[in-house]
């Protein structure tokens, strides 16, 4: 897994618009794999690979009008056709998709890599108030 080029690849679907741009994709990002080190200490078998690119192209084109039904089948689209050039295999396409369509409010989640995804997602919901401050002057 090559993460400068996925991270390279993400970063052009995304725009300067307040919590879902990059930045906050970043967070997700570096907050997913804190809480996979911690299931990895418990036992919990997971894919540090889908946890990593679904973190990253969650809110991929959140900015753009699409056809899609939610942000968040757009942003799967998105994420695999991006993983698809990079090279990435089928199946960990379909599970990067998989958990960034778990990340919309009304999702059901299953998969510990979905969980992660979706907690680390919600995580800035919780941010410190110099973090919403900092978040505040973009608007």
């Amino acid at each position: 897994m090559d993460k400068k080029l996925a991270i390279d690849s993400a970063k052009k679907y995304y725009s300067e618009i307040p919590y879902h741009n990059f930045e906050h994709a970043l967070h997700v990002a570096k907050k997913s794999e804190e809480i996979a080190e911690q299931c990895e200490k418990e036992g919990i078998s997971i894919s540090k690979k889908v946890i990593f690119y679904a973190a990253l192209f969650h809110d991929a084109g959140y900015a753009e009008k699409s056809e899609f039904q939610s942000k968040e089948e757009y942003s799967a689209y998105l994420a695999g056709k991006a993983l698809e050039t990079l090279g990435v295999d089928k199946e960990t396409i379909i599970k990067v998709k998989q958990a960034i369509i778990a990340t919309h409010q009304l999702a059901t989640f299953g998969t510990p890599e979905e969980k992660i995804v979706r907690t680390a997602d919600l995580s800035g919901l919780a941010a410190s108030y110099e973090e919403f401050i900092e978040l505040k002057k973009r608007i």
